[in-house]
């Protein structure tokens, strides 16, 4: 019986986990690998994959704070982004690639925008814009799962440029 790799991708502010829903069938005993290419890097960083478990990544881990030796080293946020995630069978031909969009920390500074104008009774002031950067991320998605990763990228920088423009404003 053929492989069928499957996986599922979730984060919050520090963790990118793959939740695997593999059916591996005659690969079962066979070693397997995940590449994770981060937003604004080429090159994939490379990690043996638990079969069958919930693999978790940090920045650690994706070394992005620290390179050799990391003890001692605190954790950072993970950046928001287009992440590409490769899960890898033995042999190589079994593997299923992802793209996934990591939006959490814009989604932590929209909601603090958000929540300042409600407590500053000017929500009607951003209420158009905050709808528009809404429409963008969820363009963006929509983009994503349907492959076109170029246009996904542009409308998530539309929608930080946006974001950032009403960081910058007093309502």
């Amino acid at each position: 019986m053929k492989p069928n790799l499957d996986f599922d991708i979730f984060s919050d502010l520090y963790w990118l986990r793959l939740a695997d829903y593999s059916d591996w069938n005659i690969i079962e005993d066979k070693p397997s690998i995940v590449e994770i290419t981060i937003p604004g890097y080429s090159n994939p960083v490379t990690h043996y994959f638990d079969k069958y478990k919930t693999n978790g990544f940090n920045s650690i881990t994706l070394k992005l704070n620290c390179q050799g030796d990391c003890t001692d080293v605190d954790k950072v946020p993970l950046p928001d982004g287009i992440y590409t995630v490769k899960l890898i069978g033995s042999p190589s031909k079994f593997n299923k690639e992802r793209y996934y969009l990591k939006t959490d920390q814009f989604q932590l500074d929209l909601d603090r925008i958000i929540v300042d104008s409600f407590s500053k009774g000017c929500y009607s002031d951003i209420d158009v814009m905050t709808t528009e950067i809404e429409v963008l991320i969820k363009g963006a998605e929509s983009h994503l799962r349907q492959g076109i990763i170029k246009e996904a990228s542009y409308l998530f920088d539309l929608a930080v440029k946006m974001l950032n423009k009403l960081k910058d404003c007093s309502c």
